[in-house]
């Protein structure tokens, strides 16, 4: 009997610790307006402040390419069949600070991203516009999908709020100086010598799949 117990009890820990170390992605509310964001439950600290996760994906022509450098924690997926890169993030805000101005999602969507640099046959991605503080960060998880036999090398410093696109290092001088609407702790573009990556919502939201 007491083992019968131990056992009930020790699933029944399994199971609260499964459900607390979920994905707080597959914990949030699908937006009924867009289904390409998802807001997190528990909000934030701060009615200005959207916390949540936008989908978006975008696609790179890769003709004449034969080498990419890519952000090292970017999950990859070589297929037959493709000649073209194609891009798929998460760009998620987890913050819980008071800033003077709004910070949306639609400003996540609008001021986080990837852009490419082109050398003879290497290409170049990384992103822009990540931060972090101790209040929290913003930051973008990448899924690329490339053609088979892709040579493929992946950077440290191609993301994160020091990657070498970024427009100005100095992010907290650059917040007051590039944003166009509502409030920015990052960059919002990269540095002239990159171009930025057009993306579009990802109702499907294949980032996270």
């Amino acid at each position: 009997m007491r083992s019968i117990i131990s056992i009930c009890v020790l699933l029944s820990m399994g199971l609260a610790l499964s459900s607390c170390s979920s994905d707080p992605i597959s914990r949030g509310v699908v937006s009924t307006a867009d289904p390409s964001i998802v807001l997190s439950r528990g909000s934030s600290a701060d009615d200005k402040v959207e916390n949540g996760f936008v989908f978006d994906k975008a696609t790179v022509n890769l003709d004449g390419i034969a080498k990419v450098i890519i952000p090292s924690d970017a999950k990859v997926i070589q297929q037959d069949n493709i000649k073209e890169m194609q891009i798929f993030t998460i760009k998620a805000m987890s913050f819980y600070g008071h800033p003077p101005e709004e910070i949306r999602l639609h400003h996540v969507r609008k001021y986080l991203g990837c852009a490419t640099q082109r050398n003879s046959s290497i290409l170049k991605l990384a992103t822009f516009g990540e931060w972090d503080s101790k209040e929290g960060r913003v930051s973008i998880r990448i899924l690329l999908i490339l053609p088979a036999g892709m040579e493929i090398i992946k950077a440290t410093d191609h993301s994160g709020s020091n990657s070498n696109c970024n427009s100005d290092k100095d992010y907290f001088i650059a917040s007051k100086h590039e944003k166009e609407e509502g409030w920015w702790y990052g960059v919002t573009k990269p540095s002239s010598d990159w171009s930025i990556v057009k993306d579009y919502p990802d109702p499907e939201r294949r980032a996270n799949k």
